[in-house]
């Protein structure tokens, strides 16, 4: 690579303690095409004496592979557990020998015990009574056999229209209080319920009838102006009777309760009598004169609307008031043995 001199020399002036010194600067010029062309030589050169290299490669091996057979073989046969063992009674717990021994007998035992008893009643059911025999009461219940069969009723609950004359926490208080208006000339009763007394000295067929009816008495000053006029909620009962027949007819019956107890009140208020409808309520109470029920709460009601019914039978022909006072203390009798008959 050549290199030139610049014709121009520019000169530069240094001084030095005074003194002026020249200087100058010489500019060399690079050929760069030139340069660029050798470095390419060079290259080539370089390249030349690699591929003169003798390069000594490792010599390879071809091993042949021996082919591949497959062979059948039995897989070994597993041997089974032999299941076929004895029961020993060495394998058994002592304390479990005697439990399975106790077990055993008492099976047994309770099986002969229950044979035993079969037969023993069998013998009792089938072996005729001898010089015994069981008649029940005339309308009382219902034979079949040798059982006695009974048709239970139920009555649904009912809610009577009443004349209240005060509630007590004693039940003396209260029955001082019956006794007085007795003496009055005014029927009476007092009944327990949720551990108070409660006094009632009227009983109506309908509410509307017992309203009227307190108008009245207070005006009168009975009890002191103590007189309400209310319902009395009686839940569902239940009569026993000996046939269905029987409870039919028995609820023919006390379906005129109420018919009977509003035609008391109308006499109470009004002084008028409907001759019609005791007459047929008592024609209808004459057929069951003679019955006799199985449930004696059945004939106690039974018979205390009979009285109330020929009270004001009587009423109508002889106008006594002391008939009037019987119809009602029947009637609320009647109200208090059905309201203590269990459901």
């Amino acid at each position: 690579m050549e290199e030139q001199k610049s014709s121009q020399n520019p000169a530069i002036k240094i001084t030095l303690n005074g003194k002026e010194r020249p200087f100058t600067e010489e500019t060399v010029i690079r050929d760069w095409k030139a340069a660029s062309e050798q470095a390419s030589a060079t290259a080539s050169e370089d390249q030349t004496e690699d591929d003169d290299f003798d390069w000594i490669l490792p010599k390879e091996e071809h091993r042949e592979v021996p082919e591949f057979k497959l062979i059948h073989t039995e897989a070994p046969k597993k041997k089974r557990p032999n299941r076929n063992w004895k029961f020993k009674s060495s394998m058994l717990h002592p304390n479990m020998k005697g439990f399975i021994i106790s077990f055993c007998l008492a099976v047994v035992i309770g099986v002969g015990m229950g044979i035993f008893i079969l037969k023993i009643s069998k013998t009792e059911n089938t072996a005729p009574v001898v010089g015994t025999e069981t008649t029940p009461p005339s309308g009382q219940t219902e034979e079949e056999g040798n059982q006695i069969v009974e048709h239970p009723v139920k009555f649904p609950a009912w809610k009577i229209a009443v004349i209240q004359g005060g509630v007590f926490s004693a039940q003396e208080k209260a029955d001082a209080t019956a006794k007085e208006l007795k003496n009055e000339g005014y029927a009476s009763i007092v009944i327990p319920i949720d551990n108070m007394y409660y006094l009632f000295f009227g009983v109506a067929g309908q509410l509307q009838t017992a309203k009227t009816w307190e108008v009245s008495l207070k005006e009168q000053g009975v009890n002191n102006g103590e007189v309400y006029a209310k319902e009395l909620d009686i839940g569902q009962k239940e009569i026993i009777f000996s046939s269905e027949e029987e409870g039919n007819q028995f609820s023919k019956v006390i379906n005129n309760f109420s018919l009977i107890a509003d035609e008391a009140v109308n006499i109470q208020t009004s002084g008028k009598t409907n001759e019609s409808v005791i007459k047929d309520a008592l024609a209808l109470l004459e057929k069951e004169a003679d019955k006799t029920y199985a449930s004696s709460e059945a004939n106690e009601l039974s018979s205390k609307l009979t009285i109330a019914t020929n009270s004001l039978m009587q009423y109508t022909s002889s106008a006594n008031k002391e008939e009037l006072f019987k119809a009602q203390q029947a009637l609320l009798d009647y109200i208090k043995i059905y309201f203590g008959i269990s459901a």
